[in-house]
Formats: structure tokens, C-alpha cells, sequence
């Protein structure tokens, strides 16, 4: 149960939403929401938690671990298509990371493009020196 609820908190957080927010989109109490997320609860009924999921943007079943097949073959997609190095240890990493760390990943990367965007000039993605 903290996998989960650890996971929907995230979400959540992320979401900038606020409970009131989140009791209004899925018609559901404020107070069993809270209890939800903050792990007063052992139990939510499926239909509730998938709306939740709906809400928060987020795969029920990443959150529930049904979908580790999915990521086996993402994993082998990777190796078959992605042939720099660099690339896939942005993306392992990426799909490492919480909701929440997905989403400072993405605002820092924002912010890189801005500063060091590609130019013409610049050299392709195989010649990126990695530590």
C-alpha cells in the first residue's frame, strides 16, 4: 500500500491541484481523498482509485505494478531502435524517477533547451562526450 500511496501523493502534488479540486473532478469526499493519499486508508475501492488515476493523469496499472511486461519490451525497444548511448541512459533514468522527479527532469531540460538549444553548427547527439 505506501508504493501506492506514495505514487498518488506525487501525482497529486504534481497536479497542482487542490483537494477541493480533486473532489470536484471525481465527485468524490474530500476527506476520503485525503485519507487516500496520505495512507490513512488501506483500502480504496477500484472504481475510486481509477478515477483518481484519471484525474492525476497516471496509469492505474503502472501504480499497481501490472505493467512491468510493458516495460521489459520498452526496454527492448531501446536497445533495438535508440543507437546513442546517451539516449537511452536519458530515458532509463527519466522512466526511473518518480512523477515528481519526471516533472523537475522535464522543467531543467526546458530550461537547457533555452539556454544550450541545438544549432546548426552543433554536433550531432554520437558525439556528446559522457563522463
Amino acid at each position: 500500500m505506501k508504493n501506492i500511496q506514495t505514487e498518488l501523493l506525487s501525482a497529486f502534488e504534481s497536479s497542482g491541484l487542490t483537494y477541493d479540486e480533486l473532489a470536484k473532478r471525481t465527485n468524490l469526499p474530500k476527506s476520503a481523498l485525503y485519507r487516500y493519499l496520505n495512507g490513512d486508508t488501506e483500502k480504496i475501492p477500484i472504481d475510486r482509485f481509477q478515477a483518481v488515476c484519471h484525474e492525476l493523469h497516471v496509469d492505474a496499472g503502472v501504480i499497481l505494478g501490472w505493467k512491468e511486461e510493458q516495460e521489459q519490451n520498452y526496454q527492448a525497444y531501446l536497445k533495438m531502435y535508440l543507437e546513442s548511448k546517451v539516449e537511452q541512459e536519458l530515458i532509463n533514468t527519466y522512466r526511473s524517477l518518480s512523477l515528481h522527479g519526471k516533472n523537475l527532469l522535464l522543467d531543467r531540460a526546458k530550461e537547457l533547451k533555452i539556454l544550450y538549444g541545438k544549432k546548426s553548427e552543433d554536433s550531432t547527439p554520437e558525439s556528446v562526450q559522457h563522463p
